[in-house]
């Protein structure tokens, strides 16, 4: 017998700036154990940004966030550089640390994520279905 396994995954179409170089590439609102974390366990939600440019990019200048006030944005960590052409993932569970959020994208609410370069909105996602 054939199993099938299916994700609800939402691939997006952000709003870049001119100017963007990381970028919202995908997101998950609800991970039922389709992504584990560098924990090896579930998070909640979780967001892949991805770097088109031929650089390396530092993540140190750079916060994401569910409002589109920088100010209340999650700073990610310096520490971490994203390769050209490559992608990290960012985890949306509360954990406050590293590559882990002070926030979970919710799955039973519309929602709207923003990308920050300094005070800049870089890219987002806005009006995320349920």
């Amino acid at each position: 017998m054939k199993r099938l396994f299916t994700a609800a995954m939402l691939l997006v179409v952000t709003t870049i700036s001119a100017n963007a170089q990381l970028v919202i590439n995908e997101l998950m609102q609800s991970n039922v154990e389709c992504v584990r974390d560098d924990l090896n366990e579930i998070p909640d939600s979780w967001v892949e940004l991805y770097n088109p440019t031929g650089d390396a990019i530092s993540l140190g200048s750079y916060k994401i966030g569910t409002k589109n006030k920088a100010d209340k944005a999650w700073a990610l960590p310096s520490n971490i550089t994203v390769p050209a052409d490559g992608y990290v993932i960012i985890y949306c569970d509360k954990e406050e640390d590293g590559l882990h959020t002070d926030f979970r994208l919710d799955s039973d609410k519309e929602g709207s994520l923003y990308l920050f370069e300094g005070s800049t909105i870089v890219s987002s996602v806005v009006g995320i279905p349920v």
